[in-house]
């Protein structure tokens, strides 16, 4: 068993308690309170934390057209 200090919003504002229970009794104490739609979002959220991020591959853009745009039309701006 753990002590564990929990922040709580509620309508009348942030309050803060201790209680003797452990972070797991924690979580499904606030589960077990919610709507069964939300319980199964609280387990879809949980099943993404789960899963490994696969890291995605954004393909280099080619910036030769504006570079060559700028080359040409650099003198046509310089004022400005």
């Amino acid at each position: 068993m753990v002590t564990a200090e929990f922040h709580v919003v509620s309508a009348s504002g942030p309050m803060s308690f201790k209680e003797h229970m452990s972070l797991e009794e924690a979580i499904l104490d606030k589960v077990r309170h919610l709507p069964p739609a939300k319980q199964e979002e609280v387990l879809r959220f949980a099943d993404g934390l789960q899963r490994e991020p696969t890291p995605r591959e954004v393909p280099a853009r080619s910036r030769q057209r504006e570079m060559k745009w700028i080359a040409d039309n650099r003198s046509a701006y310089a004022g400005q």
